[in-house]
């Protein structure tokens, strides 16, 4: 099934963090992140914003047009954007949980904020450069309550030409170009 779709450009950078789903399930699991909250919801959408506002924008707006048949909350965690994305997503989506940051701290580090803040069941990771074709949280939520050994599980991705492509990017590299980096 088609879920997902990246906006941006092939970069390695955007290769290697394109859609990160994780959907807490276990028991074990949620004791160990004792700082999830569960208050019904289930799923807590974490996207990691920087200087990306109309991506972004386009992001949250696939989220509420296409998550139909799930409870969820979407937090957006901004790394000191300057592009106004911060007020943006205020004013145009105002159901959305916004943490601003007053510095650049990191791709991961800025998930850890989202994560510390989710309320929901399940927390599922998206890239401000990704928006979605289809029901794509509900069917990832139905899958792991119906399979209870799952516990971490993740949608496939399309490119521009909705093309299947994956969420990392492998590059060979020779001797001298290694030395280069």
């Amino acid at each position: 099934r088609q879920m997902c779709i990246r906006d941006s450009k092939n970069t390695v950078f955007s290769a290697l963090y394109i859609l990160i789903l994780l959907l807490l399930k276990s028991t074990i699991l949620k004791e160990a992140i004792s700082y999830l909250k569960d208050d019904g919801r289930d799923v807590s959408v974490i996207i990691v914003n920087y200087n990306t506002c109309n991506l972004v924008k386009k992001c949250v707006a696939s989220i509420f047009e296409k998550t139909k048949n799930v409870s969820f909350e979407v937090i957006v965690v901004d790394n000191n954007s300057k592009d106004g994305s911060v007020e943006a997503i205020i004013d145009e989506f105002p159901r959305v949980r916004v943490f601003p940051l007053k510095e650049n701290i990191g791709f991961g580090k800025a998930n850890n904020i989202g994560v510390k803040h989710a309320k929901g069941r399940f927390v599922f990771f998206l890239n401000s450069d990704t928006f979605l074709l289809n029901d794509a949280i509900s069917i990832l939520v139905n899958y792991l309550d119906t399979h209870e050994s799952v516990v971490l599980c993740g949608g496939q991705l399309f490119d521009r030409e909705r093309k299947p492509t994956g969420s990392y990017i492998c590059l060979l590299y020779t001797s001298d170009a290694a030395d280069e980096l």
